[in-house]
């Protein structure tokens, strides 16, 4: 064969694993790009802790070069020694440059422009992650540990060591699904120990596994934001509804201050995030679906997923309004639907969540 013959193979190779990725990766949700989900690097060993009723537990963990995007059509088509090859060459090294070295190397190299004396470790194979969500999960993580976790003790986002069986464990009253919530990280040597526990504990309150579906339909409803899928780099933090997240009088400033304050300080804004749920519990929403008000497309679905607890398909939306202020009320006087597949299908718009908009749960 000549080079030029190994140049369009090779070419081929690239269009069909890219095409074929994503296609399966918008078809299948998170089997995804990992064996583990979507946001499971395969050195990651994480375990959720999720339900609106009982407390939960996922387990995920997946192993070196699991990337299930399209590995099976390649080793049928191209033979299981090619198609690790391609999945190796193409994408590994990308995920990792994408997820693993960007904060790393975004703080190494500011570290060193400021002349600051700091240093920065990537410690992500040193610590594993149990998630513990649903209302009792107070109750289960008090039956492994000696600490304090009630109410008073340990409010929300309090962050604290405590003892589970003989580990030392970093606990964060945290949710990323709208229920009262911990997360555990553990020395990954200590992980499988402090499951067992967990799992023991839970017999007699419910405990039930689940999986990253589960998380992600909970936090849709939630409308918590996944940085990467929903919001990105193009959009603002004002945009995205995060403004509560920065303080633009902090000491010193930081990263982005200057554009943030200028954009605040422009008026009110006309491009905003907002939580869209479907009318019709029948339809689903995936990604990408084109959303309208009064008939006109004024944004897309960044993501979405079923909302159980909601009764609909229900997602987060980038919407523009065309130069006027883009507020609850405008979006109250407009007559809002999404376009799915042939159909216009009536829905709701809200800056808020839909589910539990005043955070009583979090916080219980």
């Amino acid at each position: 064969m000549h080079s030029a013959d190994f140049t369009v193979i090779a070419l081929y190779l690239i269009a069909i694993t890219w095409f074929g990725a994503r296609f399966r990766t918008r078809q299948q949700g998170l089997k995804d790009y990992f064996l583990g989900g979507r946001t499971a690097p395969w050195w990651a060993i994480s375990l959720s802790i999720v339900s609106a009723e009982t407390s939960t537990l996922t387990v995920i963990g997946t192993p070196p070069l699991a990337f299930a995007g399209n590995f099976e059509f390649l080793q049928l088509v191209f033979g299981y020694l090619l198609a690790r090859i391609v999945i190796s060459v193409l994408f590994l090294p990308q995920y990792f440059r994408g997820q693993m070295y960007t904060a790393y190397e975004l703080m190494r190299r500011r570290f060193g422009e400021s002349g600051a004396h700091a240093f920065v470790t990537d410690v992500t194979s040193a610590y594993a992650q149990l998630n513990v969500q649903g209302p009792r999960s107070r109750e289960l993580v008090a039956a492994v540990t000696s600490a304090d976790v009630s109410d008073d003790a340990f409010g929300f986002r309090t962050a604290r060591y405590i003892d589970i069986g003989f580990a030392r464990v970093l606990c964060i009253r945290i949710t990323y699904l709208g229920e009262l919530g911990y997360e555990l990280h553990i020395p990954a040597e200590q992980a499988v120990h402090v499951y067992d526990r967990l799992v023991e504990a839970g017999r007699g309150l419910g405990l039930r596994h689940a999986g990253l579906k589960a998380l992600s339909s909970l936090r849709m409803e939630k409308g918590y934001r996944d940085y990467g899928h929903d919001v990105d780099n193009t959009d603002s933090v004002l945009e995205a509804g995060l403004g509560f997240a920065v303080a633009l009088d902090k000491p010193g400033g930081f990263v982005g201050r200057d554009a943030v304050l200028a954009q605040k300080q422009a008026g009110p804004l006309t491009r905003r995030l907002v939580q869209v749920l479907l009318s019709d519990p029948d339809p689903l929403m995936f990604h990408a679906e084109i959303v309208r008000r009064n008939g006109r497309e004024v944004g897309y679905i960044r993501a979405a997923s079923y909302g159980w607890t909601l009764g609909g398909a229900v997602g987060l939306a980038m919407v523009e309004s065309g130069g006027v202020p883009l507020d609850q009320a405008w979006l109250d006087s407009g007559e809002w639907s999404v376009r799915i597949g042939d159909r216009i299908v009536p829905a709701r718009a809200s800056l808020r969540p839909f589910y539990d908009p005043a955070n009583k749960r979090i916080r219980m």
